[in-house]
């Protein structure tokens, strides 16, 4: 993106206008960004140090879920003020962290370092846009800003987790992990079971034939790409939101091609498709190698799904619109009745496009030699 001034080089990402464009926000709309990303990042901190106060798994759970759709629109907004105006652009963490962590002492009693790290919590957003702001700066592609940003934010989180256990006197050790977690994995195939129990008495259907064991087990195996795919898609859907508020605020024209583009290289798809079949090829067993397949195909498939689905979408060519109808009802009609299908399907169509798009670029890169 174009910063300092949001001076053009030319490259923009919409066609030139007969109208003035703004080459900022105006005051107004700066002002509003900013108190609405602070009221919003103070009541996200506020909920998730109630619900982490409150000692109740399951709502500190549900606060944090509720946090992560918030973060996707805080994160668009802090992008857009660190690429705007960088000096108002700390308010809105500076408000959330100390609202947040008066809120923690007036609820303790006392200031605790839990208290302090689930306090800092609440800059996620603003560190998102942060890092979004600071890519697109350095001249990153759209994926390699998105990227960063998930990496920045799982790095953010995890250091929180480890110095809040570490200060607090908790055992951070490989073997303490590793045991936390299957406590979880017994206790929540207990909990399911129990679940199913009373729901086939209450119905009258018998799913005790369910192997309830063998699906905690799959799932528990998949954390490592859930938990990826959590910061993603905060970075993805955080970055999606800045184009939308720079199209609002008339700031698209400042935007280049590259920060508008979704493409992934040859690399991303030959991963995918290896990790794929061999998740295949290995499910009838229960082996080390399928979880790692597992995880790799399921971290990398819902960025080849966007790239499948924006094959599909109509497109603009000078001034005429190309519609693919088939495609584009097939896969709308897949994701109305068979999501999960449609899914699959379109990161498979992303895999190909990627390959298309990589030997597209490498015949012209000959026909310039």
């Amino acid at each position: 993106m174009n910063t300092g001034n949001f001076k053009n080089s030319g490259a923009s990402a919409e066609p030139i206008s007969v109208y003035p464009l703004p080459d900022k926000l105006g005051g107004g709309a700066r002002a509003a960004l900013v108190i609405a990303a602070s009221v919003f990042m103070l009541l996200s901190g506020l909920w998730n140090v109630i619900g982490f106060a409150s000692g109740d798994a399951v709502l500190f759970a549900g606060v944090l879920v509720l946090s992560w759709l918030v973060y996707i629109i805080l994160g668009g907004i802090c992008a857009l003020l660190w690429l705007d105006c960088s000096k108002v652009a700390f308010l809105p963490p500076a408000v959330a962290f100390l609202g947040s962590l008066g809120v923690s002492f007036l609820i303790g009693g006392r200031m605790s370092y839990s208290a302090f790290f689930i306090s800092l919590f609440s800059i996620f957003p603003a560190l998102c846009g942060f890092i979004i702001a600071v890519s697109m700066k350095k001249g990153a592609k759209r994926t390699g800003a998105i990227l960063s940003a998930a990496i920045g934010l799982g790095l953010f989180s995890t250091g929180l987790l480890i110095l809040s256990a570490a200060f607090s006197g908790q055992n951070i050790g490989l073997s303490h992990i590793t045991a936390t977690i299957d406590s979880a994995r017994a206790a929540f195939i207990e909990a399911m079971q129990t679940t199913s129990a009373k729901l086939s008495e209450i119905y009258g259907n018998d799913i005790s034939g369910m192997d309830i064991e063998l699906a905690v087990n799959s799932v528990f195996n998949l954390l490592p790409a859930i938990i990826c795919t959590m910061f993603m898609t905060v970075a993805f859907f955080s970055q999606l939101s800045l184009l939308a508020l720079c199209r609002i605020c008339g700031l698209y024209h400042k935007l280049e091609k590259k920060d508008t583009e979704f493409s992934l290289s040859v690399i991303t798809a030959l991963v995918f498709a290896v990790s794929y079949l061999m998740s295949i090829i290995l499910s009838s067993g229960d082996s080390a190698a399928l979880a790692v397949f597992d995880n790799l195909g399921m971290m990398l498939q819902p960025a080849l799904a966007v790239v499948g689905l924006m094959s599909v979408l109509p497109k603009r060519e000078g001034n005429m619109l190309r519609v693919g109808c088939f495609p584009l009802v097939a896969v709308l009609l897949l994701l109305t009745f068979a999501p999960a299908i449609a899914f699959v399907l379109l990161s498979v169509m992303g895999t190909f496009e990627t390959f298309k798009a990589a030997r597209r670029t490498n015949g012209q890169d000959k026909d310039k030699i």
